[in-house]
């Protein structure tokens, strides 16, 4: 799931997605990423994707401000 913060904040959406058993949540707000990782019943916040470990949330980030500039 990616969910862009543009006009409201998705953080009270996390409980909804983590009852669905999204397993990884990645936020885009204000050019930064945060990468949320289903952890039992809730989500912790990850450094890097569990699907993907190659890719970093700063590594996300630049791919993103590269594609809209």
């Amino acid at each position: 799931m990616i969910e862009i913060d543009i006009t409201s904040d998705s953080m009270n959406k996390l409980p909804i997605f983590a009852a669905a058993g999204v397993a990884e949540v990645w936020r885009y707000s204000r050019s930064q990423v945060e990468i949320f990782v289903l952890d039992g019943p809730a989500y912790r916040s990850a450094d890097r994707s569990s699907a993907l470990p190659a890719l970093t949330a700063t590594a996300i980030a630049q791919l993103v401000s590269r594609a809209v500039a």
